[in-house]
């Protein structure tokens, strides 16, 4: 339980950090496009 409980909010914050760099990354190239 505790071990699937730990590798699912591992995952969750993973891809969330993920998903904010990829954000960030499309953002500058939209202000460098600019």
């Amino acid at each position: 339980g505790w071990a699937f409980a730990g590798w699912g909010t591992t995952l969750y914050w993973w891809a969330g950090i993920l998903y904010v760099v990829q954000v960030r990354r499309l953002v500058k190239a939209d202000a460098v496009a600019d």
